[in-house]
C-alpha cells in the first residue's frame, strides 16, 4: 500500500462528491528518530511503520467534512508524540502489572487472573490512534496486528466487561485499506464496541452505512 497513492485517490473521489479533503503532514524523519523511539519504549517498530515515518511523513492527518457534518479522519502522530504516548501507556500498564493488588478494588478474585493476562498482553502495544474517549487503536509490536482497545474492558464492579482488544487488522496496511473503504468515517453512533459480538472489526457496510462508501463497495 502506497499512502500517497491512496490519499490521492480518496481525495479525487471525495472531490467528485463535492467534498474538499485535507492532507497535512510533517517532513519525514530520519532513522535516528526511529532508534530513539525504540530505545525509549524498548519496542521495535515494524518495518512498515518505520517506512511511513522515514519515507512519507513524521505524522500526518487526512480529514474531510461534508455539508451534513459527516466527517472522516485518520492519521499517525509525530514520532515524538508517539514516543510520549507510548511511554504514558507503558506507565499505566506497569501500574497494574507490577502491583499484585492493583485489581483488588475493581475485579473480583475469580476474574483477576484473566485481568492480569490482559494487562500483560498490552505491554507490547503502541497507541497509534486516540479516539478521544479513552479508547485507542493500537499496534501490537510483537505481531504487527492492529487492536482496538476499549478502555472499559473491566467494568469496575467485579467482572471483565469485554475483551481488552478487538482485532482491527492483520497489520497496518490491512487496517488502513479496510477503513479507507468508508473514507475513515466512524461506525454508527461512533460505537466501535458494536463489533464485540463479532469478535473483530468486520468492516461491513451494515456497521458504517452507505452514504460514504467507495465506488464498487456498496
Amino acid at each position: 500500500m502506497d499512502l500517497r497513492t491512496l490519499f490521492k485517490t480518496l481525495s479525487a473521489e471525495l472531490i467528485e462528491r463535492g467534498i474538499e479533503p485535507s492532507l497535512r503532514g510533517n517532513p519525514p524523519c530520519g532513522t535516528e528518530s526511529i532508534r530513539e523511539f525504540e530505545r525509549a519504549s524498548s519496542l521495535q517498530l515494524p518495518r512498515r511503520i518505520s517506512d511511513i515515518y522515514t519515507g512519507f511523513a513524521d505524522g500526518f492527518i487526512f480529514e474531510w467534512e461534508d455539508s451534513q457534518e459527516t466527517s472522516g479522519l485518520f492519521g499517525l502522530p509525530p514520532l515524538s508524540q508517539l514516543t510520549e504516548d507510548t511511554q504514558t501507556w507503558q506507565d499505566t500498564i506497569r501500574s497494574f502489572t507490577d502491583d499484585p493488588s492493583s485489581m483488588d478494588q475493581c475485579v473480583a478474585p475469580p476474574y483477576r487472573e484473566e485481568a492480569f493476562r490482559c494487562w500483560n498482553r498490552m505491554r507490547s502495544w503502541i497507541p497509534i490512534w486516540n479516539e478521544g474517549n479513552g479508547d485507542h487503536f493500537c499496534l501490537d509490536a510483537t505481531t504487527g496486528e492492529i487492536q482496538y482497545y476499549p478502555h472499559a474492558w473491566y467494568d469496575g464492579f467485579g467482572k471483565i466487561a469485554t475483551t481488552c482488544g478487538i482485532p482491527a487488522g492483520t497489520d497496518l496496511d490491512d487496517f488502513v485499506v479496510n477503513w479507507s473503504r468508508y473514507y475513515f468515517t466512524p461506525p454508527h453512533h461512533y460505537y466501535w464496541g458494536a463489533f464485540l459480538k463479532a469478535g473483530r472489526i468486520t468492516w461491513e457496510p451494515s456497521y458504517f452505512g452507505t452514504d460514504h462508501v467507495r465506488p464498487g463497495l456498496h
